[in-house]
């Protein structure tokens, strides 16, 4: 998973540059040097443990660089001085570097899926599954935090897979007014994302579902063909709320389902807004989803719009709050969308006639 972001520890750097005296005010005997093959005597960093780090942090090269810096390292930690001065501390068992390593399974490097083994009927990695890949992005904002991830490689499993996908986030804040500290986080303390990819069949499209569950009761749910990108924003006009953006894209060849040249689009909604209940079917053109913002109910400000690549965007800013949703998802197969906020909720399915 690639991150735009590094990670200082602000008590891992404040035990490495101030002491702790013994209660009768000696010293301690000072302790042999620890001799693992990626630190110096003076307990600082190779550049060979550099590298693994940096590329297990970016999950760059898992299956290899997880046991490369094992083996560098082994339980011990070094220290890492930058050209501007600043000390970080590398370590295997940096919590980042866990979250990271824990999902090479000794499959080629494949991320575990977490749960996927422990549900009954599906395989078990490593035999020989044939896998698909899916490309996703995660930017994720709450207040001074952020965090970001760009065109991670998903292999989902070619019958079917359930992935909670997250971003490590990064939070720096000043102490004492002159010592910046970061706070490193994971993006599931404000929302949970997942990913679930579903195996069609001659009547049926692939599929992909994505949502995004905010720690505040809100959410976003959208399916449709895993061919095409499905995508997510919610955007606050809060600063400290949260904001996210999150987007996969099938790489592989998928199955589309039967296919409609028709010029038609057929929807329905399900729409609850502070009480007041909308169910509506409407029929209308592709040129008009095109050329038009179509708005399905006057009591609403949910919004359709259409690309001449298939591409569906479902808009709606619930009146009187803050966030504002707008998803991706394409007309190549069916399409279901469903957004939950306070005191708002609707259902919205598209399909090509």
């Amino acid at each position: 998973m690639k991150t735009s972001f590094k990670v200082v520890s602000l008590f891992s750097v404040l035990s490495i540059l101030s002491g702790c005296p013994d209660k009768g005010g000696g010293s301690k005997e000072a302790q042999p040097p620890v001799t693992v093959p990626g630190m110096t005597s003076d307990r600082q960093c190779t550049a060979e443990t550099k590298a693994a780090y940096d590329n297990i942090y970016y999950n760059r090269n898992l299956n290899t660089e997880c046991p490369r810096l094992q083996n560098l390292l082994r339980s011990e930690s070094c220290k890492l001085t930058t050209n501007q001065g600043q000390v970080s501390v590398i370590s295997y068992n940096d919590q980042v570097i866990q979250n990271n390593c824990r999902y090479v399974n000794g499959n080629n490097g494949i991320p575990q899926q977490p749960g996927y083994p422990n549900q009954p009927g599906y395989p078990q990695p490593g035999q020989g599954v044939a896998t698909k890949n899916v490309l996703c992005s995660i930017d994720v904002t709450s207040g001074s935090a952020a965090g970001t991830v760009s065109n991670m490689d998903v292999k989902v499993f070619a019958n079917g897979s359930n992935f909670r996908l997250y971003a490590n986030m990064q939070n720096t804040k000043t102490w004492g007014g002159f010592i910046n500290y970061t706070k490193t986080f994971s993006s599931e303390k404000l929302a949970t994302l997942g990913l679930k990819y579903k195996a069609g069949n001659t009547l049926t499209a692939d599929t992909l579902t994505l949502s995004a569950d905010l720690r505040n009761g809100k959410s976003v749910t959208a399916t449709s063909f895993a061919g095409s990108e499905v995508r997510i924003e919610i955007a606050s006009d809060n600063e400290y709320d949260t904001s996210l953006v999150v987007s996969c894209l099938g790489q592989d060849q998928f199955n589309a389902g039967p296919t409609s040249s028709g010029r038609m689009i057929r929807c329905s909604l399900k729409e609850n807004a502070d009480g007041k209940i909308t169910k509506l079917t409407f029929l209308d053109t592709i040129e008009d989803l095109i050329n038009l913002t179509l708005t399905p109910s006057k009591n609403s400000n949910l919004t359709l719009e259409g690309s001449g690549q298939n591409i569906l965007s479902t808009s709606v800013a619930p009146s009187s709050y803050g966030e504002t949703y707008k998803v991706i998802t394409s007309l190549i197969s069916p399409s279901t969308v469903t957004i939950k906020d306070t005191g708002y909720s609707s259902t919205t399915n598209c399909v090509l006639q």
